[in-house]
């Protein structure tokens, strides 16, 4: 076979490949294989009727800190911090940290609290700067033992950042 017409063959073949890759994950065009995104919010609402909206916009998975999971956080929001384990049987937990009027708050959600709480990973086979994208979502339907409501839906795609903000670690110390 002369190598010109080969060529055309295997970039079809390529592209057909890939296009089946993107349809496979759920992503509408082959950016969205490779692009990062998080849509949803979590709403807490206290016992005094008070509510905080949390919006993610960036996340790093948990598996570099030897857990499955994330660390969902805002670049624009500093004051809180959402860290979804995705435990085995009914070990999942989700934790939220918030700063309100200088003082932290810690919530921690278990299975036994929530009328739906899931943590669901998937290694992307995307790798970034040696870092394993991860894909997947959190889902919370929860009253916590302090009586706050939980609820909210995340769908995270690639997952990859390498590092915490420091707001995040300041937080996660507490």
């Amino acid at each position: 076979m002369h190598r010109s017409a080969f060529a055309p063959s295997l970039l079809r073949g390529v592209a057909l490949a890939l296009a089946l890759c993107a349809s496979l994950c759920g992503c509408a065009s082959l950016h969205d294989l490779f692009t990062f995104s998080l849509q949803g919010d979590i709403t807490l609402r206290n016992a005094a009727g008070e509510t905080l909206r949390l919006t993610p916009d960036d996340c790093t998975p948990g598996y570099q800190r030897a857990f499955n999971g994330y660390d969902l956080y805002s670049t624009r929001q500093p004051d809180w911090h959402v860290r979804a384990v995705a435990g085995v049987l009914d070990d999942t937990v989700v934790r939220i940290v918030t700063r309100v009027d200088g003082k932290i708050q810690k919530e921690d959600l278990h299975k036994s609290d929530c009328a739906q709480l899931d943590v669901h990973t998937q290694q992307t086979g995307l790798t970034v700067n040696d870092i394993v994208a991860i894909s997947g979502t959190v889902d919370l339907n929860c009253v916590s033992p302090a009586g706050t409501q939980v609820e909210g839906h995340l769908r995270i795609r690639n997952c990859d950042t390498r590092d915490l903000p420091e707001s995040s670690h300041a937080l996660l110390r507490h």
